[in-house]
């Protein structure tokens, strides 16, 4: 029998119904490059990159009606 995957044993509960995902990614990536040749003649390179990539996901809806009553 092919029975479906269930955590814990218990049936799907209202909580579950509450998606809660939150993705944050954080990249920063620096090159520093610096040449200097002098010989009679001067030679000077300097390469800077910087860059910076900042993504943040955050969901979270709220039930409108809960399944459970407040007491």
């Amino acid at each position: 029998m092919a029975s479906p995957r269930v955590h814990g044993g218990s049936p799907a509960s209202p909580a579950a119904a509450t998606a809660a995902l939150s993705i944050s990614i954080s990249i920063s990536i620096s090159i520093s490059i610096s040449i200097s040749i002098s010989i009679s003649i001067s030679i000077s390179i300097s390469i800077s990159i910087s860059i910076s990539i900042s993504i943040s996901i955050s969901i979270a809806p709220h039930p409108i009606s809960p399944q459970y009553p407040e007491q």
